[in-house]
């Protein structure tokens, strides 16, 4: 999000990010009174609050751009009352271009969440000058400058919202200071249409070697493509190798080469490469010769089937589809496998069709998986998205049941041995599908989920998810929750449906998590318990959101995994 290193076109200085040098804090009662030795002391600070930016950057507090002379090995920090990062070097090296984020009135979590303000600057190196280069009450990223430096294209969304939308594709000519859209917000692409951009971050080199066109991958539907923005037209090309469906992920972009990762739910990434070609007569833009270059371990197309299953919403607007990924073992005999629902977290995200460890061993161990991008999920159109809000615990449950419905009709799977796992907003969607449908699902383990909005919007990183998820405005100078607010985000909670719940839950809980704190496990754990339903709770005590270090990871996954067995037959054991 911050983290910088650059070299100066002279390879004489280097840019990148630090915390800007707070002075050390020295008690009142310090028998050895620092604060009179050194001006770096301030006495009575070691308890003084610092704001820091939330989940996974608890010890950013105020990042700015410093640069480092090989020459006089001297440090030159700019301050300019911003959180910076993102920097790159301007034209002539006599300036810097970065992205800046407002300290005030508070900084709100940013991993995860392109809807905070920020703008693209240029700060002058030679008369100390800042000046803003983007819109006002945009958010902003990914600035990357062309090869001579006299263009710079970056992403633009609006501020507040949803925490992910469809995003702008933007260039500034930095001689007339002229700001174009080169791709515009998609509301409603319809099926198999350009839905739009989804992206977080551009690769460090997406320009052509002639700087006419930007290379790079984003979410489409329920795949990841690579494509290709033509400057001089404003035309979005598709440039993915035709019938090799996956996620393709962009790499680098250098002397029209490019280098890219593709995987798919059967297939470990590997990395490939090819080169930009001229479009022919009446065909667009292609990659010619990709070749694969480096491979993952295994290759599990005998072991495992695929497919992405397109759904119509049976309540709310039938016009926006939605999709799944149903992930299943390759049948040797008449036993059909159990199937594990996966809604994502978000909700504004999206499970691609990628190759993912946890959902491969899953298949070798009997299960099917069923990853659902319901109504709200990035990749098919603005108007998607905004079709959730104001909408949880709704219209994303109903999406989720019905698509397992349909699996279970399709006859692939055992409609008496049905599961529901998800982490966050999937955990939320978990909660609710076994209170919803108290007899459908025979087992549930849910990851630091969403169970009480109302309790969570005063102690999470992201209280405006909470206002915004609900259909309330947030604005993050005057919001502040009321009676009638914290109705509206009971009412939409799991917690409601406590009374209903027979389905055992495993909980999997960060212990530092900011973005849903603990308690909202412990207070759906504790109501289940009084109620007599089988509930089990792990706390992993240095993780957060993500339970992301590699013993948390395989310790929740063996836990999911037995979690599952205890509450079903005839699935194969480790």
């Amino acid at each position: 999000m911050f983290g910088s290193l650059e070299w100066s076109s002279s390879e004489d200085r280097i840019l990148f990010i630090a915390e800007r040098y707070r002075p050390k804090a020295a008690s009142y009662f310090d028998k050895n009174d620092k604060s009179s030795e050194s001006s770096s002391y301030v006495r009575g600070a070691e308890h003084l609050f610092f704001e820091e930016w939330g989940e996974l950057l608890t010890k950013h507090h105020c990042p700015v751009p410093v640069i480092f002379s090989l020459e006089t090995k001297d440090c030159q920090a700019v301050d300019c009352d911003l959180s910076v990062g993102q920097a790159l070097w301007g034209p002539h090296d006599d300036s810097l271009i970065f992205i800046g984020w407002d300290n005030e009135p508070r900084r709100l979590g940013l991993i995860f969440c392109s809807n905070r303000k920020s703008a693209v600057y240029l700060y002058n190196l030679q008369d100390l000058k800042l000046e803003e280069l983007s819109g006002a009450d945009l958010s902003v990223t990914s600035p990357r400058l062309n090869s001579d430096k006299t263009k710079l294209v970056y992403l633009g969304n609006i501020v507040g919202g949803p925490h992910k939308s469809c995003m702008r594709l933007m260039m500034l000519d930095l001689g007339t200071r002229e700001t174009v859209t080169l791709v515009d917000i998609v509301n409603s692409p319809g099926e198999g249409g350009f839905p739009g951009l989804y992206v977080d971050a551009l690769p460090s080199r997406c320009w052509s070697s002639d700087d006419s066109k930007i290379i790079f991958s984003s979410i489409w539907q329920s795949k990841q493509e690579i494509l290709c923005v033509d400057i001089s037209s404003a035309s979005v090309f598709k440039i993915s190798p035709d019938g090799v469906a996956g996620c393709w992920s962009v790499l680098d972009v250098f002397d029209d080469l490019v280098t890219c990762s593709f995987a798919s739910p059967s297939s470990p990434s590997r990395l490939m490469i090819g080169l930009l070609g001229e479009p022919q007569a009446g065909s667009s833009i292609q990659i010619e010769g990709m070749t694969t270059i480096a491979s993952s371990y295994g290759n599990f197309e005998n072991d495992l089937s695929w497919e992405i299953i397109k759904l119509k919403p049976s309540v709310g607007d039938s016009r926006i589809f939605y999709e799944a990924v149903l992930i299943r073992p390759v049948q040797t005999d008449d036993v059909k496998p159990p199937l594990i629902v996966t809604p994502h977290g978000g909700p504004h995200s999206c499970a691609v069709a990628d190759f993912s460890v946890s959902t491969t061993t899953l298949c070798l161990l009997g299960f099917a998986v069923l990853l659902v991008n319901y109504r709200g999920s990035i990749g098919f159109g603005q108007d998607s998205i905004d079709a959730l809000l104001g909408n949880i615990g709704k219209i994303d449950v109903c999406d989720v049941q019905d698509a397992a419905v349909n699996v279970i009709q399709s006859g692939v799977v055992d409609p008496t041995r049905i599961l529901v796992h998800g982490g966050s907003h999937g955990g939320f969607l978990s909660c609710h599908l076994i209170g919803q449908f108290p007899e459908f699902y025979k087992a549930a383990c849910v990851r630091n989920p969403v169970t009480n909005i109302a309790a969570m919007v005063g102690v999470s990183d992201i209280p405006d998810w909470c206002h915004t998820e609900v259909g309330l405005l947030y604005n993050v100078w005057t919001t502040v929750s009321t009676a009638d607010t914290l109705t509206k985000m009971i009412n939409v909670s799991p917690i409601r449906y406590a009374d209903k719940v027979k389905t055992p839950i495993l909980f999997l809980v960060g212990a530092q998590d900011l973005r849903v704190p603990p308690p909202q496990s412990h207070e759906m754990h504790y109501a289940l318990k009084a109620r007599h339903v089988r509930t089990k709770m792990l706390v992993y005590d240095k993780s957060s959101h993500p339970l992301m270090e590699v013993d948390v990871e395989a310790d929740a996954f063996v836990n999911m995994v037995l979690w599952f067995y205890d509450h079903l037959s005839s699935v194969k054991k480790i």
